[in-house]
């Protein structure tokens, strides 16, 4: 599938990722995304330091297992020319059974991974979130300021600490300003 850019697509916030967010789907508080406070759903964008080839590698049914999601299909696909996998899953949080989403795809150089998240009994949504997470538009040369995207700062004068990544709304600085590719490892 190759998406084309619209007035139809929202940016995400301090991402090169723009979505066609479901119907009532707003600007997310407390992560780079949208967000449906009434029904609990979400639709995440985290960027993976790390190349897809090597991050795409830990997306197994027993690794999902491990943190609680039980894979229920997976799909390669082709997104925009990249190389993707949807991923459609069920886990148990907060007393309730949610369904979950996920698209990851990437370069050599990064790797994105958009979680869309519902409970399971509002099947509607189900069909929306798919879409949405399939109206991916990447723009891979887009410069962002991902400092931007929070709303603290971390003062590092005086030390050897550069910053490197912003995962998740967490800021992570390393001595040499690079990304850790252990990161990776842990997915």
């Amino acid at each position: 599938m190759s998406n084309k850019l619209t007035s139809d697509y929202q940016n995400v916030e301090g991402t090169k990722i723009s979505l066609i967010p479901p119907n009532g789907f707003t600007k997310a508080v407390n992560f780079l995304g949208f967000q449906e406070e009434a029904s609990g759903s979400s639709i995440m964008v985290l960027n993976i330091p790390g190349p897809f080839s090597e991050t795409s590698k830990g997306i197994t049914k027993e690794n999902l297992l491990s943190t609680g999601v039980q894979m229920i299909s997976d799909d390669q696909i082709l997104l925009n020319g990249l190389p993707a996998l949807l991923v459609q899953g069920k886990q148990s949080a907060y007393g309730n059974i949610y369904t979950k989403y996920i698209l990851i795809f990437g370069t050599e150089k990064e790797t994105i991974m958009i979680n869309g998240v519902f409970p399971e009994h509002l099947t509607k949504l189900s069909g929306d979130i798919k879409k949405c997470l399939l109206s991916t538009y990447y723009e891979a040369e887009k410069q962002v300021n991902i400092l931007e995207t929070v709303e603290y700062t971390i003062e590092v004068t005086g030390t050897k600490l550069k910053f490197a990544v912003n995962m998740s709304n967490s800021l992570i600085y390393t001595v040499d300003g690079c990304q850790q590719s252990q990161m990776t490892r842990h997915l």
